[in-house]
């Protein structure tokens, strides 16, 4: 028996899911035929990233996204055999997608052009997937634009070809370079304040410690902070972070205690080391 409450929460639920519902396939422009000729073939395609609820033009590089397209044949064509026709424009190259779902260069001449899907007797509709939940740029397509037209022929006009005059077009940005946490800190809140103002009076070529395993290079030395980060990840790697956080407070250090309890710059290095331990 249905209640009235479970009245109100079938109703929610049914808008709920109304608004889940996938969005419509964006409609590609200028359909033609390759006789010169009108058609009345409608073609569709979108990619997107949360599995049809929208669509766009642009991805991140590691972003899964479906491609997918859809071909509404001439009315006189549907019960009639046919090929359906995938090509794919990378930069200056033409690909198509062949029988095997393999992606191989095209020269352009209809002669060569292969079908995706060969024989077969058309529906009003003939949806196409291109890609499946794919993150694009781990694939090897990233930086670039790409463009997907569509197709068809059918046995019912021998010759004759039906395609998407304008293209669905995919861009992949480029990964994005993401900065070690225990650099940013270093460079921060480590470089100046600690290692040249404090350490490097003895951590140096030539200095007291110079005999150690850190000996540090100076602001005047290109990418000195780069050598200096590099040296201390380097040590963590071999010797661990216990006695980065011991030394500057002292604890079997030859020069004393140089970061004081309680002080900022000792925070600051603690949160340092132990960044760099995660990072490392």
């Amino acid at each position: 028996m249905i209640t009235r409450s479970n009245k109100g929460l079938i109703a929610a639920l049914g808008l709920l899911l109304s608004s889940m519902a996938a969005a419509q396939l964006p409609e590609l422009g200028s359909p033609s035929a390759a006789s010169g000729g009108s058609t009345t073939a409608r073609f569709f395609a979108g990619a997107s990233a949360d599995n049809g609820l929208s669509f766009s033009d642009t991805f991140a590089f590691d972003q899964p996204v479906d491609i997918t397209g859809e071909i509404q044949v001439e009315t006189a064509h549907v019960g009639t055999v046919g090929n359906l026709y995938l090509v794919v424009q990378l930069g200056e190259d033409l690909l198509i997608r062949n029988s095997g779902g393999e992606y191989i260069p095209w020269d352009m001449d209809i002669a060569t052009l292969q079908a995706t899907t060969v024989g077969k007797t058309l529906a009003a509709t003939e949806p196409l997937t291109i890609v499946d939940d794919v993150a694009l740029g781990p694939a090897g397509v990233s930086g670039v634009t790409f463009s997907v037209f569509f197709a068809y022929d059918t046995e019912a006009v021998p010759g004759e070809l039906y395609y998407s005059g304008a293209p669905l077009n995919v861009t992949v940005n480029v990964q994005e370079e993401t900065q070690a946490q225990s650099l940013t800190l270093f460079t921060q809140n480590i470089s100046s304040p600690i290692i040249q103002s404090n350490c490097i009076q003895c951590h140096v070529s030539g200095g007291l410690a110079s005999n150690t395993r850190l000996v540090y290079a100076r602001s005047t030395t290109p990418d000195f902070q780069t050598l200096n980060y590099n040296d201390l990840l380097d040590f963590v790697r071999t010797a661990g972070s216990t006695l980065l956080i011991n030394k500057p407070q002292g604890i079997g250090h030859g020069g004393g205690t140089r970061l004081s309890a309680g002080s900022a710059d000792l925070a600051n290095w603690i949160e340092f080391v132990n960044a760099l331990e995660a990072d490392s």
